[in-house]
């Protein structure tokens, strides 16, 4: 039971901070959604790769976020 509360609760979470990650638009679109897509895309892979499409999606969002702060753009914390 718990471990099923976890993993709803996990998948609202994604779906917020992607909602948010859209709202602000400091990311590319596809960063939201593929935050809100990635968990439920995952659970169905399961075995079949299900962890590689979760660990690929955020290796790429981490690259996005390094890449955009060394090549000068504005700082992410910066107001628009």
């Amino acid at each position: 039971l718990l471990l099923l509360l976890g993993l709803v609760g996990m998948l609202l979470g994604f779906v917020l901070l992607g909602i948010a990650t859209l709202r602000a638009g400091v990311l590319p679109q596809w960063a939201g959604v593929a935050l809100i897509l990635v968990l439920p895309v995952s659970a169905l892979l399961g075995d079949s790769g299900g962890g590689l499409v979760f660990g690929i999606v955020w290796l790429v969002l981490g690259y996005v976020l390094l890449s955009a702060r060394t090549l000068g753009s504005r700082s992410l914390g910066e107001p628009s």
